[in-house]
């Protein structure tokens, strides 16, 4: 498959063009002097020290102490302010991971107080915060779990709705319509949201299998095995 886009030229005077395919290259290059000084309050991984993460203009702050973070967050407000940009404490959060502090600080930007949270989104991945036990690091991705699960059975339903208007979808069809449709949300953050739940995986497979079913008309006393050898499509926990 090709895919060619052509624009005709235009100007911009108030800033990158929202939505255009180059926004978030250009954030990008835009916010590479944006520098946090390396501390001892910064997260080590893999020997390196990371005390921030960007997504175009999602910016997640890193810090292992209160004091560490809102020191962060004087610093990027000052770097908005110098080029001449304002952050949206309201759309902005707080959480933290590990025993709640019997004295819980609040954090702000200027003199914008910004909320403290158990549970996050960051680039579509959900987190919950908190205490948790290094047996239990699951209960930090539930949310996303849950919310993927929700958002893939909702446009299953879609999809397979498509049968009041047109009648029976084809198989192939309904692959089609699966893998553009379903499998980016069952899919979605795969790369970090390890599956330490077998509970939680399954009711990611669930959706996946319970779609498979019903477009092939088959019940549930079918061996999973025809699913896959059916439609060419492969298990989600696999």
């Amino acid at each position: 498959m090709r895919y060619k886009v052509h624009k005709e030229e235009s100007v911009s005077v108030i800033g990158i063009l929202a939505g255009d395919t180059l926004s978030p290259l250009l954030w990008t290059l835009y916010f590479s002097d944006f520098d946090i000084p390396k501390t001892a309050d910064d997260v080590e991984l893999f020997s390196q020290l990371k005390s921030h993460l960007e997504q175009a203009d999602d910016l997640l702050l890193l810090a292992l102490s209160p004091e560490g973070l809102q020191r962060k967050m004087n610093l990027f407000y000052d770097w908005c302010s110098f080029n001449f940009m304002s952050i949206n404490a309201i759309k902005s959060v707080v959480s933290f991971h590990g025993i709640q502090p019997e004295d819980l600080p609040s954090f702000c930007f200027a003199s914008n107080a910004v909320e403290i949270v158990l549970e996050y989104t960051y680039v579509g991945v959900s987190f919950r915060g908190g205490p948790f036990r290094a047996d239990c690091t699951h209960i930090i991705f539930q949310p996303h779990y849950e919310t993927k699960a929700e958002k893939a059975r909702s446009v299953a339903h879609g999809v397979l709705h498509v049968e009041s208007m047109i009648g029976h979808l084809p198989a192939a069809e309904g692959r089609i319509l699966y893998m553009g449709c379903i499998d980016p949300h069952l899919t979605y953050g795969r790369e970090i949201a390890i599956n330490s739940s077998i509970d939680m995986a399954l009711s990611l497979a669930r959706v996946q299998t319970d779609f498979i079913r019903r477009l092939l008309g088959l019940s549930k006393k079918v061996s999973n095995i025809a699913l896959y050898t059916e439609t060419g499509i492969v298990p989600l926990l696999y």
